[in-house]
């Protein structure tokens, strides 16, 4: 578990001090970000780790997929959404 935890840290570039840090002392994204890395652990999806991508549209799918299979809810769900809109935004 702690590979796993650690492979999504530096995937999705969560910022924080170690992967024992509680999930409410993070900034809001990273928060969101660690819901979605909780929900992936607990509800797995048919992509493995290794074929995990980054992209916004792949992350979305994701997404959509975790709210289809009740890991998350529709709040949490726009949330991620959200983020994932934000992040590339800024990107750019």
């Amino acid at each position: 578990q702690e590979e796993i935890a650690d492979r999504y840290i530096d995937l999705l570039q969560i910022k924080t001090a170690t992967r024992e840090t509680p999930i409410k002392q993070l900034s809001g994204c990273n928060q969101q970000k660690s819901i979605l890395i909780r929900s992936l652990a607990t509800y797995p999806i048919t992509r493995s780790v290794k074929d995990f991508a980054t992209s916004d549209d792949e992350l979305h799918e994701m997404t959509d997929e975790l709210e289809e299979k009740g890991a998350i809810d529709e709040q949490a769900a726009d949330l991620l959404r959200g983020t994932i809109d934000y992040a590339t935004t800024e990107a750019y």
